[in-house]
């Protein structure tokens, strides 16, 4: 596995979202990781010591919007609250 840090930029969350791509928010921040198709997405929020299984995240005007199978809204997440974006490839 080999982990790149970028900055936080709405292009390149959308893109890792669509692609299903493993990242991680901030230093001690949001782990985002895709599951499988029929589980969804992993986010692990290390200092809340919260762990949220989304079947669905998207990306809306710079939020993350964490959604349950029947489109519940549980959890949204401000990008610009953080600064990097490490991608796990």
């Amino acid at each position: 596995m080999k982990a790149v840090e970028y900055e936080v930029e709405n292009g390149l969350v959308k893109h890792l979202i669509e692609h299903k791509k493993d990242f991680l928010l901030g230093r001690r921040g949001i782990g985002i990781v895709f599951l499988s198709n029929a589980l969804g997405w992993k986010v692990d929020i290390d200092r809340a010591k919260m762990i949220l299984y989304p079947a669905r995240v998207t990306l809306e005007n710079g939020e993350l919007n964490l959604y349950t199978e029947d489109n519940t809204l549980i959890g949204v997440i401000r990008l610009k609250e953080y600064l990097k974006v490490t991608v796990i490839w």
